[in-house]
């Protein structure tokens, strides 16, 4: 018996040369004379691949491809290869799933199909959509597909990792209250503080791509409102220009309080103020 040769990717060729275009399955194949190769999308071909998008944080196991035997052949090996990757990610290489040094040793049933799962590791900070391009060669005594064109998996990869943490010297306040930033970027929210026609008030707020935070860029504050303090990660940091105009003492930077419980009632005291920041 002729061994018959599949080309998963876009047409077939069959019986006596004629040539068909197809959508998604195969582009060429070499079979036996009177033997028909339908051209149809990768579920419902020969060799069945299902590959739907999948989910990360930092790091896992993700289902690469589920591979289904169609071929009415017993399959005796499958090895899946990743071709590329896009986004911040590394992938591990499946490799052989079916053989002799596979847990499979083969994919015997019509209907029959494995699923080829891989670890993915995202690095830290990234999130988005990376992608992995992988390929899908299999074998039997009689047959032996391979796919000519990747196949792509879309992994949502959600890594924003922990922020380093602030110290009072990451946090710069301009002189005239109109704007703050940052050392490093923050992944996280931010509130903040800010004086209003003599009344202390307060915003919650994500930082902009450029880490700096201006009256303009929130929603209740105006031109002539200043910004006194920022609350992030579980602390309080106090402008040192405006802590001098509140406590008539001089400050070296932004005072960084923890934990603290109540801000506004911190904020409008100007005894407390000198003895946590002093």
């Amino acid at each position: 018996m002729k061994r018959r040769k599949l080309l998963l990717g876009s047409a077939a060729l069959f019986g006596a040369g004629g040539f068909v275009t197809g959508t998604n399955a195969f582009s060429t194949a070499e079979v036996e004379r009177g033997v028909y190769i339908d051209v149809v999308e990768d579920g419902d071909a020969l060799l069945q691949l299902k590959y739907p998008p999948q989910n990360i944080d930092c790091a896992g196991d993700v289902q690469l491809v589920e591979i289904g035997n169609l071929t009415g052949s017993k399959l005796t090996s499958i090895t899946v290869t990743v071709d590329s990757v896009s986004g911040d990610i590394s992938v591990d290489e499946p490799g052989a799933v079916v053989g002799e040094n596979a847990d499979e040793s083969t994919l015997a049933e019509q209907g029959e199909s494995i699923s080829v799962d891989t670890s993915v590791e995202a690095a830290e900070g990234f999130t988005g959509i990376a992608s992995v391009a992988f390929h899908v060669t299999a074998a039997g005594d009689d047959i032996s597909i391979e796919t000519t064109e990747p196949r792509t998996v879309d992994i949502d990869a959600h890594c924003e990792g922990e922020d380093d943490e602030l110290e009072a010297g990451d946090v710069n306040f301009q002189q005239e209250g109109n704007s703050v930033t940052f050392e490093f970027a923050l992944t996280e929210t931010v509130v903040v503080w800010y004086e209003s026609g003599g009344d202390i008030k307060s915003e919650e707020i994500e930082l902009d791509d450029d880490n700096r935070i201006t009256p303009g860029g929130l929603d209740d504050v105006g031109g002539n409102d200043t910004i006194i303090a920022i609350e992030a990660q579980n602390a309080l940091f106090i402008s040192s220009f405006w802590l001098e105009e509140q406590t008539d003492s001089g400050f070296d930077g932004a005072c960084k309080v923890d934990s603290v419980e109540d801000v506004e009632e911190l904020l409008s005291d100007e005894e407390e103020l000198i003895d946590v920041c002093d």
